[in-house]
């Protein structure tokens, strides 16, 4: 079996200025293409998102993001992918809902993606968003 070869997206980090605190976010530079499942009863099945230019997160779920002293690309690269993704699934949440994708499918593909992308902490990653998270 061939090994699986994961993407990363070109991103860069930016800093937001509000008052005297700073704060660090990724900036997605290119159009980024995911799939993710969405259950409907008993069948599943996988639903295209694109991610345009443009796009910033914080990258809350990835640990120490913003207690950094200095963030680049490479910092916490594992978790670019997955909080990127889930990131996009949460601030769409009234589109992905009336797609039927809900907030346990977002979490469960954040968990997914944590997996493929060997972050170490996946299971405790994927419960915190699940029952921490954005619930819809």
């Amino acid at each position: 079996m061939a090994d699986l070869v994961l993407m990363a997206p070109a991103i860069r980090p930016i800093q937001i200025f509000s008052g005297d605190q700073v704060e660090w976010r990724w900036e997605l530079l290119e159009r980024w293409e995911y799939l993710v499942r969405r259950v409907s009863g008993s069948s599943v099945d996988l639903v295209r998102r694109v991610i345009e230019p443009g796009f910033r997160w914080d990258g809350s779920t990835k640990p120490l993001h913003n207690k950094a002293i200095f963030v680049t690309a490479s910092s916490h690269w594992s978790m670019v992918v997955p909080s990127m993704e889930h990131d996009e699934l949460c601030n769409n949440r009234v589109e992905v809902k009336a797609m039927g994708i809900t907030s346990a499918d977002a979490a469960w593909h954040f968990y997914q993606q944590c997996l493929a992308y060997k972050t170490g902490y996946a299971w405790a990653q994927w419960k915190a968003v699940l029952w921490g998270g954005p619930q819809w």
